[in-house]
């Protein structure tokens, strides 16, 4: 049987599509305030940066965080760990890294400025199920509270290298330790060679490590000068390991006269899926003259076709406006600033959406790439009204769908998904599908009548162009007689639980388009 559609009804929405007035630039400092040692991450399709802040030691009781959808818009997240939280940290809670495993996210921080053994203090470890936290005291203790190899436990960066194994590179006093991290963190396994703490001392070295990979080489970055002072300054190396062997090539990023002092202790934001890297550091405003006034600035950081960074270009423009890239992205306001979700293409039930921390009747706004669209859909199972968006942009707060989205599907355009409540029309002889008297009984007859009394039928996706036909009267599935799948077999009604076990229909067009 050929069955052509006719749309029961078709749903018209004011939508409001507008160039929203915001920033393209992110301007440096990104976020006010004093803030130095920024380790900056992408979590959950945002950037997140997680600084210290930059105040006399017994003020550095607590650290902030910073979260942005594009890099220009930034969010302040109070207090996400602080003294009261961890016992032992009584000041000088500095320079976070932060790593993301299992769901849980461990921030790792230095804390009381230890100058000898016998003191409390060194790098410890928080947790928390959210970026934002609030993170707890994971051990109840410091990991590292010892001075080994000469390097003060401060400073630290956590990574996870291609041999699965996690790395902590640390240390202050000119001198950097790597040790190895169990998978749950708690405790410190030994290298290959048997040692626990292995030096990696590049020439020049005085604090503020980090390490990463780029093209199977090992980029590894630190400060030089002091902190205080306007010659604060960024080196590097590169090596075929973690362990080195490191040999300073040179800086790349220092003072510059006319822009800021004291540029050092920084981090990187390398974009998923690209070669395209930032370098996220803090530097001095000029005519600054405490040592406490640091802000906190993104720049570009570009490679030549040797692999070597080139010098970085301080600027007072800071970096363009760059979204996460990704088919579409959901917002919870018109600005798009605020919380958000990166979707790729598939089908968002409530369910799927608030176990990504994000509710469907909160979405006020869409970010679309080119080549696809956004259908929404005012029940949770992809049924009754719905809407189709392909704008750029799109506002929602003010249109016949605010706050009824309870679905949605995203495709590229051109990949269609009948849903929806239809007629169900045979094309040749122009009569309609229907429940025979609106029977819920097993096995009712299906009919075809001229459309006195027309029934609705609604299709609902299970797999990719895979659907159960439902009758919007008697919410039963639509079968094919069991008895047989040759050519005449009968369509009959089938049980009304619209299960996973229910007959799937796929439909497709004919030579005609239809």
């Amino acid at each position: 049987m050929k069955l052509s559609f006719l749309k029961s009804q078709f749903l018209v929405v004011a939508l409001f599509f507008a160039s929203v007035g915001f920033a393209q630039k992110a301007g440096n400092p990104v976020f006010p305030g004093w803030y130095a040692d920024p380790e900056g991450m992408i979590f959950d399709n945002r950037y997140w940066i997680y600084p210290t802040y930059s105040a006399p030691y017994n003020k550095q009781v607590f650290m902030d965080a910073f979260s942005s959808p594009d890099m220009v818009n930034w969010t302040k997240h109070k207090s996400i760990i602080d003294t009261a939280a961890v016992k032992w940290a009584k000041i000088a809670m500095w320079a976070p890294s932060i790593i993301k495993k299992d769901n849980q996210y461990f921030l790792f921080f230095a804390a009381n400025d230890i100058q000898n053994e016998s003191a409390v203090g060194g790098i410890g470890i928080g947790v928390s199920d959210k970026p934002e936290g609030p993170f707890r005291d994971y051990l109840g203790k410091p990991l590292i509270n010892r001075i080994v190899n000469g390097a003060q436990p401060i400073d630290q960066y956590v990574f996870q290298d291609v041999d699965g194994k996690y790395y902590m590179i640390y240390g202050g006093w000119r001198h950097c330790n790597i040790v190895r991290l169990s998978d749950d963190f708690k405790t410190i396994l030994p290298h290959d060679d048997g040692t626990i703490y292995k030096e990696i001392t590049p020439t020049d070295y005085v604090e503020g490590p980090i390490m990463f990979r780029r093209k199977g080489k090992v980029y590894f970055m630190w400060s030089e000068g002091g902190w205080t002072g306007p010659d604060y300054r960024v080196a590097y190396a590169i090596g075929d390991s973690p362990f080195g062997p490191f040999n300073r090539i040179g800086l790349i990023l220092q003072q510059n006269a006319s822009i800021a002092t004291g540029a050092g202790h920084h981090s990187v934001i390398n974009i998923p899926g690209t070669d395209d890297w930032y370098i996220v550091y803090h530097r001095r405003p000029l005519g600054e003259t405490d040592g406490n006034a640091r802000v906190t600035c993104i720049d570009k950081m570009i490679f030549d076709e040797n692999g070597f960074i080139q010098p970085v270009v301080m600027t007072f423009d800071g970096v363009s406006r760059r979204f996460l890239e990704g088919p579409v992205t959901a917002f919870a306001d018109c600005n798009y600033i605020g919380d958000s979700l990166l979707l790729g293409a598939g089908k968002y039930t409530q369910a799927n959406l608030q176990a990504m921390n994000f509710s469907a009747t909160n979405l006020s706004a869409l970010r679309i790439q080119k080549g696809y669209e956004v259908q929404l859909f005012d029940t949770d199972n992809f049924s009754g009204n719905s809407v189709m968006i392909n704008a750029s942009t799109a506002c929602l707060d003010n249109g016949a769908f605010a706050s009824k989205t309870r679905s949605l599907i995203v495709r590229r355009k051109g990949d269609k998904t009948l849903s929806g409540t239809y007629y169900i029309r045979n094309k040749k002889h122009g009569l309609f599908l229907g429940i025979n008297g609106n029977s819920r009984n097993v096995n009712a007859d299906v009919v075809l009548n001229e459309g006195s009394f027309l029934q609705k039928f609604r299709l609902q996706p299970v797999e990719d162009n895979q659907y159960n036909i439902v009758s919007e009267n008697t919410q039963t599935v639509l079968q094919m007689d069991q008895s047989g799948v040759s050519e005449g077999a009968k369509p009959e009604q089938a049980v009304a639980d619209q299960s996973a076990l229910s007959q799937r229909f796929i439909f497709q067009q004919d030579a005609n388009g239809d």
